[in-house]
């Protein structure tokens, strides 16, 4: 057994250590939490560190391996992320009666698409942070009550389906979706309170939610690596909350919002952004050029805008000085 080989077992109590596989030894480490490797982690161990925290579990390597290990840690709460869920077996219940507020799940191999077992997202009521990497097959997640924090990556564009049913998100990452043509309009409907909002690396996508415009709460916005947008949301001038906007790698992005039924320019409306960073957008970035660019006028009251690799001054430093000059 693993223990054996460590005979202050007092030690092993800590939250605070993690174990490498690769090198076969502990290591006392706060910000590490505790590490196993699949197979390695067996149920006297388990049982030995009554551990409560477990930031990462690491799957085996091999095919088939399976993680029922888990099932063990009685008293684990908290944060849990898995990786290489690929070469697991998923039991149903698997982590049933954890107390967890925070879950990952990854899987590394994306040539083999498959789920073995069951799904292993069911059965949170007290979760508030779910992420889900690398996972095309999984099409459906439970409805959590407690849900907030919601990042997938990689996944089928029909599990956003689901997500659109949640009812309380203040932060959502969606993120490489190569198949997605569209974001579903309840998605907004139903998360008026979003606080955070990043959608990147979605080549089909053509376009942004229509409406979302009515994300009132929102107070950052990043869009990313979209080789068909053309042009942002009509309404984009009532995001009035909004504080950060980031703009990369949108090739075919050559203009921001136009005017609002009040004359004033889309983002003139948005007396709160404080940040907007614009890269990878050549025409767009050409357009926004400090002094001459033809959407400058619409950007200039921003304090810090940060257009390809230069930083622009910032316009209020520059109004103080020449009214006192």
């Amino acid at each position: 057994m693993i223990h054996a080989q460590f005979p202050y077992k007092q030690a092993l109590k800590s939250p605070d250590l993690w174990f490498s596989a690769d090198s076969n030894r502990f290591s006392a480490d706060s910000h590490m939490g505790l590490l196993g490797k699949g197979k390695l982690l067996a149920k006297e161990f388990c049982e030995v560190i009554n551990s409560k925290t477990l930031p990462i579990f690491i799957s085996g390597q091999t095919r088939q391996s399976n993680i029922r290990q888990l099932r063990y840690l009685c008293n684990l709460r908290g944060e849990l992320k898995i990786k290489h869920l690929e070469n697991a077996i998923i039991e149903d219940s698997l982590l049933e009666d954890k107390q967890l507020d925070s879950l990952g799940l990854s899987w590394g191999d994306v040539d083999e698409h498959k789920l073995n077992g069951a799904n292993p997202v069911e059965g949170f009521a007290r979760l508030n942070k779910l992420s889900i990497i690398n996972c095309p097959v999984l099409i459906t997640i439970s409805l959590f009550p407690s849900l907030q924090h919601v990042e997938v990556r990689n996944c089928h564009p029909v599990i956003l389906r689901c997500v659109a049913q949640l009812q309380s998100l203040s932060t959502l990452v969606i993120d490489k979706f190569p198949e997605l043509l569209y974001i579903p309009k309840a998605l907004i409907e139903n998360n008026l309170l979003l606080s955070s909002f990043t959608i990147s690396s979605c080549p089909k996508l053509r376009s942004l939610p229509a409406n979302l415009g009515e994300l009132q709460n929102l107070k950052l916005l990043k869009i990313g690596w979209f080789q068909e947008l053309h042009s942002l949301p009509h309404g984009f001038e009532n995001l009035t909350s909004l504080e950060t906007l980031e703009i990369i790698e949108c090739p075919n992005l050559v203009s921001l919002p136009e005017e609002s039924l009040e004359g004033l320019n889309g983002l003139q409306r948005l007396r709160g952004l404080q940040h907007l960073s614009i890269r990878g957008c050549p025409e767009l970035e050409k357009r926004c050029e400090s002094g001459k660019g033809e959407d400058w006028q619409k950007i200039s009251h921003i304090p810090y805008i940060y257009v390809g690799s230069a930083t622009l001054p910032q316009r209020r430093d520059t109004a103080s000085s020449s009214s006192s000059s």
